[in-house]
């Protein structure tokens, strides 16, 4: 696999997140133009990383539950092509093949609905991790995926969302069998009573994730380039807490009409 030198951010930690299985930590990347640099700081919880593109859409900034994103201070977030980093920080040596192989599922989860959406598919490299300083840090891959998943909030959660799927090694050849995957997944846990938030998840979202990207067009995009949601004004918190894939699936997202149209849809499915 081909490696990639990514720059990382010095501030890391001080977020209060919700607790998430897979210890996957995500942060957006600057366009090589601006250095491939992480342009914020690693989290956890994915809600942030949809409140920092809209700060650097509207060239403003956003701040909430300790994270915080400023497009005039910080490394610009690259509205052109998805760049998204991957880390697992308490990952043991002896565990790095099995990320690895979490890494190219996660891969193999966007390319499947990125074909669905008729877009270009995304690549991942691995990253030779090192700071300012050169001091090296631990091993994390870098997304590479089309502006599509950058044209809403809701994209760019699912983004992340399939990569940290990718946990679960689901193994398809189709969407019929990715569905039966996902059954089998989630059956296995429940008869371990294994507690993961994104199977609970999934339970909203893995019969609807198809009609968002095939619909988008319509769905969220409503004729134009890009989400108008992405120039809302509506609060932080808000938008944060209902900004997600998962909201949009349920049908309560921050904005009622898109919430009409996700409902018509399941209706007619």
């Amino acid at each position: 696999m081909k490696k990639v030198d990514v720059e990382f951010y010095p501030s890391e930690g001080g977020l209060s997140e919700i607790y998430q299985q897979t210890g996957f930590h995500f942060a957006f990347v600057t366009a090589p133009k601006n250095g491939t640099k992480q342009a914020c700081k690693m989290v956890k919880c994915r809600d942030f990383l949809h409140d920092a593109v809209r700060a650097m859409h509207q060239g403003n900034s956003c701040g909430i539950y300790g994270f915080n994103y400023n497009s005039k201070a910080d490394p610009p977030i690259d509205m052109r092509r998805m760049r998204m980093l991957v880390q697992k920080p308490d990952l043991k040596k002896e565990d790095a093949k099995a990320f690895e192989e979490m890494m190219k599922c996660g891969l193999a989860l966007l390319n499947h609905y990125e074909k669905m959406a008729k877009v270009s598919l995304s690549k991942m490299w691995k990253v030779a991790p090192k700071d300012k300083n050169g001091k090296v840090k631990k091993e994390a891959y870098l997304f590479v995926g089309p502006v599509f998943w950058m044209k809403s909030p809701f994209l760019t959660s699912m983004y992340t969302y399939l990569i940290r799927l990718g946990d679960k090694l689901p193994k398809f050849k189709s969407h019929a069998e990715l569905m039966k995957e996902f059954d089998r997944i989630q059956e296995e846990f429940k008869k371990a009573g294994k507690g993961d938030n994104d199977l609970r998840y999934l339970v909203s979202c893995k019969t609807v994730m198809d009609l968002v990207v095939k619909n988008a067009k319509t769905l969220l995009f409503q004729g134009k380039t890009k989400d108008p949601l992405l120039d809302s004004k509506v609060g932080i918190n808000s938008y944060h807490d209902r900004g997600g894939i998962v909201s949009l699936c349920k049908g309560i997202a921050f904005d009622a009409a898109v919430n009409t149209r996700i409902n018509n849809l399941k209706a007619k499915k």
